[in-house]
């Protein structure tokens, strides 16, 4: 038989192992369906406050953009780095080190 196991041994460990997946899938269902009711949730939400959030992001272009802003904007998004203060790259140094 395989590796030592009896089919009795071995039918014990496949049912396990079928158990086992079966519960993560379920997991993973009600996480999708929590998933499309928050989403639902949001989107409602959203609707409403579109008018709010419009007019906040309208307000953050009133004023100049230094072009050394847009620069490291333009580098970061370009190269995929982190747009950070030094601050945020200390605290996520001392996190993963």
């Amino acid at each position: 038989m395989g590796g030592g196991y009896s089919i009795s041994e071995l039918s014990i460990i496949s049912a396990a192992a079928f158990h086992a997946e079966q519960q993560r899938i379920d997991v993973y269902k009600l996480q999708y369906k929590e998933t499309l009711a928050k989403g639902a949730r949001l989107m409602s939400r959203a609707a409403f406050l579109s008018g709010v959030f419009k007019a906040a992001y309208r307000e953050l272009f009133k004023h100049h953009i230094p072009d050394y802003t847009i620069k490291k904007i333009q580098d970061a998004t370009n190269k995929a780095w982190v747009l950070a203060d030094n601050r945020f790259k200390v605290q996520i140094e001392k996190q993963t080190n």
